[in-house]
């Protein structure tokens, strides 16, 4: 309909997954990859409940809370990289303790050690942190706007 009146009108699809390429493709460019880093914390707890029980205390033993379930990024739904962040940055100096205390020696708990001690993690989490209001201002727009239609 629009198209009809306004013949120059460009349609730029859905401005929320524009914007999330944008941001994976700047993700993309730092020096470690926080959907993976994500991903790789939830399938270490996900096979062992021993592993989530030897965080839980040690987690108790430090801070007088629960610390909240371990959460499953999945990188294809976009949305749930905000809602990862919020979570890991709470967890995150608990994750950093469980993970070199970790007594199993294996290649994947080296990486995440290697991932969280690097210098730019929390930065870059803390920056997907306080970016995520803008993007949820964005959506909840688009929404809006989709409904008026």
């Amino acid at each position: 309909m629009i198209k009809n009146e306004i013949p120059t009108l460009y349609d730029v699809g859905c401005t929320c997954h524009l914007a999330k390429l944008c941001i994976k493709a700047g993700l993309e460019e730092l020096p470690i990859d926080i959907d993976q880093l994500f991903v790789d914390f939830y399938y270490h707890f996900y096979h062992s409940s021993k592993r989530y029980q030897e965080f839980d205390d040690l987690w108790r033993s430090l801070l007088p809370s629960d610390p909240g379930a371990i959460l499953n990024h999945c990188p294809t739904r976009w949305l749930s990289l905000l809602r990862c962040v919020d979570r890991y940055l709470k967890q995150l100096q608990g994750l950093i303790s469980y993970f070199l205390s970790c007594n199993e020696e294996s290649s994947k708990i080296f990486s995440i050690i290697e991932r969280l001690e690097n210098s730019f993690t929390k930065p870059i989490l803390q920056e997907e942190h306080d970016t995520k209001p803008f993007f949820s201002s964005v959506r909840k727009f688009y929404l809006a706007t989709i409904k008026n239609c």
